[in-house]
């Protein structure tokens, strides 16, 4: 657990999250109304870049599939015309 003395930096990533799952460990009576607003703050914008990495992810997936798909449209034609 982390001393409620640290100051936080918010870092891109794995790491981000691991910083902001320690701070939501530690015992609120341990921190200042500051703390615990800035930590929230931290969480609400690691959520949602997280959710926009996996909007992405997910786009990028269904499009490789589409292709994919495709591309097997196509051999199967090509198979057909000889």
């Amino acid at each position: 657990m982390l001393s409620s003395g640290v100051e936080w930096t918010l870092y891109e990533g794995t790491q981000h999250e691991r910083s902001v799952c320690d701070r939501l460990q530690i015992d609120p009576g341990e921190r200042t109304l500051g703390q615990l607003l800035q930590e929230r703050e931290g969480a609400v914008q690691g959520i949602g870049r997280l959710r926009l990495e996996i909007l992405r992810l997910t786009q990028s997936a269904a499009v490789r599939r589409q292709a994919q798909h495709r591309g097997t449209k196509n051999q199967n034609r090509k198979c057909r015309q000889r």
